[in-house]
Order: structure tokens, then C-alpha cells, then sequence
């Protein structure tokens, strides 16, 4: 992994729109429409978003193969992920993505370096946040 090219990266935003049908196939997904408390879920009549929802959304990971950044995908493990909800997702509309690298931790040879990043969700009209998801991964060929 080339350090200063990870470093000087700029992630661009995206806008992007979603409607009911994304949302009811997130929903469906990870297991929702068994039970009838699901249907608000999985229907378009009252549909509401799953608070996770969001961890989909501009799934940006072409920072991995920028060019001189060099961390190998196959050697990329998932640590950790947070999310903090600031308002409710409508059930259609649109998002602005924003991407931002938070830290770098070297765990020594051998040991990989643990990458964390950032990702913000506003209504690209107003700014006005949606969420903030915080992501590490484990570059296990990289570190020392």
C-alpha cells in the first residue's frame, strides 16, 4: 500500500436516487416478510426504510484499485462498522454520498494496517443529514 497515495486520495460525493424498490428488496434481504409486523417493510402502501438501509448507499470501494494506492482487494477484510441515524430515510428520493478516509493504523509487519473511512448521507438539497457510517478494514497485506 502506497501511504501518500491513500492519504492525498479525494473521494467525489454522489447523488443518487433510490425509490420503494430498493428499499423493499433491502428489507426482503436480510430476511424481512415473514411475519406480519414486516409488512410496513416489504409493501409499498406505508412503506417505511429500514434503519440500515443506508450501509447500501453509494457503496463507493473504487479507492481500492486508484491508481498508486495499491492495496490488494483479495487480502481486504471487514473489521468493523457503525452507524448513527440522524433522521429517518424517506421510502423514494435522492442522497448525496460523501466519502472521507478517518485513519490509518499500522499493526506491523505481518500484522496488515487497519484503514477507517467515513460515509455521510444528506438530502442533497438542504445538506441536512441523514446518517454517518464508520467503516475499518484490515489490509492484511500491508503494515510494518
Amino acid at each position: 500500500m502506497n501511504l501518500d497515495a491513500l492519504l492525498s486520495h479525494r473521494f467525489t460525493p454522489e447523488t443518487l436516487r433510490y425509490g420503494p424498490r430498493e428499499v423493499m428488496l433491502y428489507a426482503l434481504g436480510v430476511g424481512l416478510g415473514a411475519e406480519p409486523a414486516d409488512l410496513r417493510f416489504v409493501q409499498e402502501r406505508d412503506l417505511a426504510v429500514l434503519p440500515g438501509f443506508p450501509c447500501v448507499l453509494g457503496s463507493q470501494d473504487d479507492w481500492f484499485t486508484a491508481p498508486g494506492i495499491g492495496i490488494d482487494r483479495a487480502q481486504v477484510l471487514h473489521l468493523e462498522q457503525r452507524i448513527e441515524t440522524r433522521r429517518p430515510l424517506p421510502p423514494e428520493g435522492r442522497v448525496q454520498v460523501a466519502y472521507r478516509l478517518e485513519g490509518v493504523a499500522d499493526r506491523g509487519p505481518r500484522r496488515g494496517a487497519a484503514i477507517s473511512f467515513g460515509k455521510r448521507l444528506s438530502d442533497p438539497a438542504t445538506g441536512t443529514p441523514y446518517a454517518d457510517l464508520r467503516y475499518t478494514i484490515l489490509a492484511r497485506g500491508d503494515g510494518g
